[in-house]
């Protein structure tokens, strides 16, 4: 099981990534459906993307804590530290 800060260092490039691939969508939404130049659909899609980061967040967060679901199980007949103390 992950540390609170071994979690967030998990959790960071997950969400790096998942921002960043919404801006990229972002971007190429604005450029094919409002006619904007590239420099104009980043720069929209970098304003669009920062609001709905709230949304894609705890999406990840979800995801990582239902792949590590498991990992809270100890196997049969590991010990478990503080057991019986």
């Amino acid at each position: 099981m992950l540390t609170s800060s071994q979690a967030r260092l998990a959790y960071l490039p997950a969400a790096l990534f998942a921002q960043a691939l919404l801006v990229a969508v972002v971007a190429a939404f604005l450029h094919q459906w409002f006619a904007l130049d590239g420099k104009q659909a980043w720069l929209m899609a970098g304003v669009v993307s920062v609001p709905a980061a709230m949304l894609v967040l705890p999406a990840v967060g979800a995801l990582l804590a239902w792949l590590s679901r498991d990992h809270i199980i100890p196997f049969t007949g590991e010990k478990i530290p503080g057991a019986g103390q």
